[in-house]
């Protein structure tokens, strides 16, 4: 049975006035991303695709140097477009969160709804999904429409599975019907 294994990025380096697409990864996230790259060998991913931002980007290139192979970067993988978020505390960046699940059809910060985000993230996955023809895929990613796309093919609510999501942390689908296998959170090993 092939899998797909969803990675959320490693641990970004938060800088004030930079927009967090631009975030790389802090010192933190560079030992979890190796941490992560390591545990993530026994899935022998064949192909390690990437959101464009660049925190992803270099989690995925981590990993590609532990797995082997080489990172692709896939326009439709980013997080949801939240534009208007200044700098805020981690309570702050949690409660806006959470209201997102909770509205998912409004675009409360930004200019993508929720539901707007998982339905570009499905269909990207789905699309990247159908061209692997045999082997592991290995999609790094982000926090929100990880446990979007994770909710919609199970019987479990995006925002509990967001809540216990850390940073980094992959999660294992079954294909082709994207069942949830198991979810690890790396910082917490």
């Amino acid at each position: 049975m092939s899998l797909l294994i969803l990675a959320r990025h490693a641990n970004p380096e938060i800088i004030d006035g930079v927009h967090s697409t631009r975030w790389r990864l802090s010192a933190e996230g560079i030992v979890n991303a190796r941490k992560m790259a390591k545990d993530l060998v026994q899935y022998a991913p064949c192909q390690i695709m990437s959101s464009e931002e660049r925190k992803a980007q270099e989690t995925a290139e981590i990993i590609a140097e532990v797995t082997g192979g080489a990172v692709k970067t896939v326009a439709g993988l980013q997080e949801q477009e939240r534009s208007v978020w200044p700098l805020m505390s981690q309570q702050a960046f949690r409660a806006r969160v959470t209201e997102i699940f909770r509205q998912p059809t409004k675009a409360l910060y930004g200019p993508e709804s929720a539901a707007a985000a998982k339905t570009r993230f499905v269909k990207t996955v789905e699309q990247l999904v159908h061209r692997q023809k045999d082997g592991n895929l290995m999609i790094v990613s982000h926090g929100t429409v990880m446990s979007l796309f994770v909710a919609a093919f199970n019987m479990i609510s995006a925002e509990d599975f967001w809540k216990a999501l850390g940073l980094p942390a992959y999660v294992v689908l079954s294909l082709p019907d994207f069942e949830l296998i198991s979810s690890v959170n790396v910082s917490a090993n």
